[in-house]
């Protein structure tokens, strides 16, 4: 869980201080504690694409105002202040 709630922080940041508008990530599909943590922070699996240079990658999105509060684990909504917004 701590993994997710640091994951969580810099999407708030990113998004909320930032002002990004959409993040990516990238991962191999063989590290699956990482495709974890990508889905409970937010993240969807977009698509897979291949490197020439490092292999296969699946990506992850994160976009402003996603996820909502219904699609967020309970543990990681308890932990948000009064003023976060996703």
């Amino acid at each position: 869980m701590a993994l997710a709630l640091t994951g969580r922080g810099q999407l708030d940041y990113r998004f909320n201080v930032l002002g990004l508008k959409r993040l990516l990530a990238l991962v191999s599909p063989a590290n699956q504690a990482s495709m974890t943590v990508l889905r409970k922070i937010g993240m969807k699996f977009d698509r897979s694409v291949k490197n020439a240079d490092r292999g296969d990658r699946d990506i992850f999105i994160a976009q402003m105002g996603y996820p909502t509060d219904s699609a967020m684990p309970a543990e990681i909504k308890a932990t948000r202040g009064p003023q976060a917004a996703y």
